[in-house]
């Protein structure tokens, strides 16, 4: 697996992959729309962004406790 490490290897094991079984076809999902808004209960809420099922990345975990911290105090 070394080879997939590098860029060379990168570089041709993958189009080799793509000739071989295809390109992968990745869905686009649209906006989803949630309920209204929880503090003025006018504006609709729409998705910014949807994780895969390993979650956030580290950095939003750090960054969403600060947050919780900041606002809690």
């Amino acid at each position: 697996m070394k080879l997939l490490n590098d860029s060379f290897g990168f570089n041709i094991i993958v189009p080799l992959l793509h000739k071989e079984l295809g390109k992968p076809i990745v869905k686009e999902h649209p906006p989803l729309k949630h309920r209204k808004c929880p503090y003025c209960k006018l504006g609709s809420m729409v998705t910014v962004t949807i994780f895969d099922s390993r979650g956030p990345p580290k950095i939003w975990l750090k960054r969403l406790k600060q947050h919780a911290l900041n606002t809690t105090s």
